[in-house]
C-alpha cells in the first residue's frame, strides 16, 4: 500500500501549496536559506503585504488563507440537497 497523497481538486492543491509555503516561511524565519532566494518578496503581491514584513505576518496570512481554502473544500464535499440517494 502506498503512502502517497493525491490532490485532485483546485481546493486541495491550494491547501497543499499554502501548507508548503507556511512551513517554508517558518524555516526561513529560523535562518534556513533556500536556493531560490527569500520567499517573502515573491509572496508580497499575492498576500498583500510588504516584502520586508515580518515572517509572523506572512505565516498569519497563510493561516487565514488556509482556513478559507479548507472552508471552500468542505463546501465542495457537501452533498447537494437535490442529489440522488
Amino acid at each position: 500500500m502506498s503512502d502517497a497523497i493525491v490532490c485532485k481538486t483546485p481546493a486541495e492543491i491550494s491547501i497543499f501549496r499554502l501548507l508548503s509555503v507556511k512551513y517554508q516561511l517558518k524555516l526561513e524565519g529560523l535562518g534556513l536559506k533556500s536556493s531560490g532566494g527569500p520567499l517573502r518578496p515573491r509572496l508580497a503581491a499575492e498576500f498583500g503585504l510588504k516584502p520586508r514584513a515580518p515572517h509572523a505576518a506572512y505565516i498569519a496570512k497563510c493561516e487565514e488563507l488556509l482556513a478559507e481554502a479548507k472552508a471552500k473544500l468542505d463546501e465542495e464535499r457537501q452533498p447537494t440537497a437535490g442529489g440522488a440517494s
